[in-house]
């Protein structure tokens, strides 16, 4: 028999945009533990991790069931944590079902496993993120402080934010080339919204076998910038398509970062990896404050889509502002990802950089 089992771990993905802006007050815990993984970010490693779900739009109805596909191109030992809104930490793989979580390079995996249990989406609507880790040699972050047994998982009881400092002070401890990691977004929607259209769900890909489900991967050098320092980003997708990049500073304004007055054509080939701004541009990109966090999006689509109902005007800035708040850049991305228009595949994926003065 095949156990249900619900994922309850979504945080509401506007409250990402309005907890940058300074008159909103605090952050709140569960965006705080999402930005501590999102930091978890090596920008030099030799090898790649992936995780994929079975819908190519990255979206599920509540009380849909999730199946996640992940896959390296090396021997590695996988680890999959999911964040989930109360700002609690679960280890979703290994699990009491797949005890070993060493996986060979080129094959697919998929979780949960056939006959074991259901990942169930019980809501309420908004975003979870997976976050993977892959090292070459083995990494035991299944008994860090805090973890307990927690059904077929395992829980943390440390904060969220202690249990990501952990996992970076072990990752920290091993070379750079020697481990990877991606973080993955899903999208969780009402089910009187509609069902997700079956034209977009995506077949499960079979092992040793490239797959088409759709991926794109943004980084930088380092995570904490002083303003006035100038910043570069990579990109790269596993898929031929139109990629914007947006930013949304400190003091809450909105800029296009890709494409840009130097870089005007978005159109990206998959596997490349892309710099913006690019190693010969006359202009870099400049952070400016005040100190906080800025968050920066990549959105990747079939079809060309655009931020603005107007062309980016590139004559007053390099990198145009977007006169839009944050709360209605983060709606128009989601009528852009439901858009027939952008295609059967559609992408979004957020990090994060601190500013200090």
């Amino acid at each position: 028999m095949t156990k249900k089992i619900s994922i309850t771990c979504f945080f509401l993905f506007t409250l990402c945009f309005i907890s940058l802006m300074p008159t909103f007050g605090a952050e709140s815990k569960d965006i705080q533990v999402q930005q501590s993984f999102q930091a978890i970010q090596n920008p030099e490693p030799d090898f790649g991790i992936t995780v994929w779900v079975d819908h190519e739009s990255n979206t599920y109805n509540i009380g849909e069931s999730i199946t996640f596909y992940f896959k390296s191109n090396r021997d590695c030992y996988v680890h999959l944590l999911d964040i989930g809104t109360s700002g609690k930490v679960t280890l979703i793989y290994p699990n009491q079902f797949a005890t070993d979580n060493f996986i060979k390079g080129g094959q697919t995996y998929k979780l949960p496993a056939p006959e074991t249990f259901q990942f169930v989406a019980s809501g309420p609507e908004g975003t979870e993120m997976v976050k993977a880790i892959a090292t070459l040699k083995r990494t035991d972050l299944a008994n860090l402080p805090g973890a307990r047994n927690a059904g077929a998982f395992k829980a943390f009881d440390k904060d969220g934010t202690v249990v990501a400092k952990d996992i970076q002070v072990t990752l920290n401890q091993t070379p750079p080339k020697q481990w990877a990691e991606y973080g993955k977004v899903i999208k969780i929607v009402r089910k009187n919204s509609g069902p997700v259209p079956v034209s977009e769900t995506a077949p499960a890909p079979q092992p040793q076998q490239s797959y088409t489900a759709f991926g794109t991967t943004l980084w930088t050098s380092k995570h904490t910038y002083r303003a006035g320092a100038s910043v570069r980003f990579f990109f790269t997708t596993n898929r031929d398509a139109y990629v914007t990049l947006v930013s949304i500073g400190t003091s809450g304004e909105v800029r296009i970062l890709f494409p840009n007055r130097f870089s005007q054509n978005n159109y990206c080939t998959a596997g490349t990896t892309y710099t913006i701004p690019g190693e010969n541009a006359p202009e870099k990109y400049v952070v400016t404050g005040p100190s906080g966090t800025e968050t920066v999006k990549i959105i990747a689509a079939q079809n060309q889509f655009s931020l603005s109902a107007s062309p980016y005007d590139y004559t007053k800035s390099a990198y145009p502002a977007l006169a839009k708040t944050p709360e209605q850049v983060t709606k128009d991305i989601e009528v852009i990802s439901t858009s027939e228009s952008t295609g059967r595949y559609f992408d979004e994926a957020t990090m994060t950089i601190q500013i200090i003065q």
